[in-house]
């Protein structure tokens, strides 16, 4: 039998938005624990003029009244200044679909994300 240094994986996404997954090279993906929520956010509306920064409501799953809010301001007046923004808060990792930042989680609730 002759030796062969493949493997084939099929991988399908049954998500509303991407999944990026790095296959056998650790766990830095979009959804690494399988996290049921979705928490979706639409910025086609916003245009980024005069905005300085952002905040962002949220709450551990296991202590839902009590909300943080996090406010920080943004390197870049557009979506990938948001996208980069929420990222560097270090409570979860988001990502950009179109004028969608989304993420998944378990262990956060995200509620709302103001553009200031």
């Amino acid at each position: 039998m002759p030796h062969q240094d493949l493997i084939a994986l099929e991988v399908t996404n049954n998500s509303t938005f991407p999944i990026e997954s790095i296959l056998l090279q650790g766990s830095n993906n979009a959804n690494p624990g399988g996290a049921k929520l979705l928490f979706p956010y639409n910025f086609a509306t916003e245009d980024f003029i005069g905005v300085t920064g952002m905040n962002i409501e949220y709450a551990l799953a296991s202590n839902i009244p009590n909300k943080i809010v996090l406010n920080t301001t943004l390197p870049e007046n557009n979506l990938n200044g948001v996208l980069t923004a929420l990222n560097e808060l270090g409570i979860g990792v988001f990502f950009l679909q179109g004028t969608i930042i989304y993420t998944y989680s378990d262990f956060y609730i995200y509620y709302d994300i103001n553009i200031v």
